[in-house]
């Protein structure tokens, strides 16, 4: 299961995946406190399924755009071009 939501909504779509023992991949950030992260952490442990964490860039547009025309691709690098999006702006990164 890939979540790719607003990282606000994060532990409350990915820990209901986690308790029924379905392995699930966060969007970066992992939620929006260290409380809510552990939650999910504590989850995947009990439940013995995996949590990643990462892009999710398959949902990207040029990703997907950019797909029918590879091959078995090994690796893609991307630089972004456009302006700083403020949507991720609604968490902190500290550990509190």
């Amino acid at each position: 299961m890939t979540v790719a939501v607003p990282t606000e909504l994060h532990r409350d779509i990915a820990l209901p995946f986690l308790r029924a023992g379905i392995p699930v991949l966060v969007e970066k950030p992992i939620a929006r406190s260290l409380r809510e992260a552990d939650e999910l952490i504590e989850a995947a442990a009990d439940a013995n399924v995996a949590l990643a964490v990462g892009h999710t860039e398959r949902f990207n547009p040029a990703v997907a755009a950019a797909r029918p025309l590879l091959n078995d691709p090994r690796f893609i690098e991307v630089h972004r071009l456009g302006t700083f999006p403020e949507r991720s702006l609604d968490i902190d990164v500290s550990s509190t």
